[in-house]
């Protein structure tokens, strides 16, 4: 699946904790070094551990839902951006994802 299906994904899904646990699961998949777009998926997996981590168990407020949302649809637009960018876009989109967080 590459990062637009991702996208694509995500928006039809609800903002639960298993929604990001898959969504995870499905950035993971078929990443290897070398592979297409391993690089943004490993800043995206990494992102959704922490994400996940700090709120495994725990119930979240609509408004940490609503902010994980938000953020989590910037981060895959970004991403499938990167996808389609020249070397020196997908270097910037890089540098951009590594420093987003899902929800503070």
């Amino acid at each position: 699946m590459n990062t637009r299906a991702l996208l694509e994904w995500f928006r039809q899904q609800n903002e639960g904790l298993r929604t990001y646990s898959s969504l995870r699961e499905l950035c993971a998949k078929d990443m290897a070094p070398g592979a297409p777009d391993a690089a943004v998926r490993q800043l995206l997996v990494c992102a959704l551990d922490g994400f996940i981590d700090r709120y495994f168990g725990e119930p979240f407020t609509s408004e940490v839902a609503r902010t994980a949302r938000e953020n989590t649809l910037k981060m895959l637009e970004e991403a499938a951006a990167a996808s389609e960018a020249d070397a020196a876009g997908k270097v910037a989109a890089l540098d951009r994802l590594a420093f987003r967080q899902i929800a503070d």
